[in-house]
């Protein structure tokens, strides 16, 4: 019954969180193309951490963005430069997904668990400045 209930639960906090990506930055999760696995890290961490609402919403836009770097990336990498893409675009919601995150009481755990996907972040954003 419990795993019911916390499933029903992480459901519940990765719809609101779509719901705010797409009132904050009118991006859909069909636009992330990647959304699979943002789901999967999405559920893995919500479910592992006991994560709040708040630091799931933080956690899908970190998500979120880290999927549109990919996306870019890897265009790149196959030369297809996209013309229209620039950083500053989509930086906002990795800064809201920072703000939020410093709301939440759970703040440190997440940033510890995700650690390695901060640092892909990072990494990223330099490869594309």
């Amino acid at each position: 019954m419990e795993a019911s209930n916390n499933s029903k639960e992480v459901s519940k906090k990765w719809k609101r969180a779509e719901e705010r990506l797409l009132i904050d930055f009118n991006i859909s999760p069909e636009q992330l193309h990647l959304i699979q696995a943002v789901k999967k890290l999405f559920i893995k961490y919500v479910t592992e951490q006991n994560l709040s609402e708040t630091a799931a919403v933080a956690l899908y836009y970190r998500l979120a963005f880290f999927s549109i770097l990919l996306t870019v990336q890897t265009l790149h990498s196959m030369d297809m430069q996209l013309e229209d893409f620039h950083l500053d675009d989509v930086i906002r919601i990795f800064t809201e997904s920072k703000r939020l995150l410093s709301e939440a009481g759970d703040c440190i755990v997440l940033e510890q668990s995700i650690s390695s996907i901060n640092d892909a972040i990072e990494a990223l954003m330099h490869e594309l400045k």
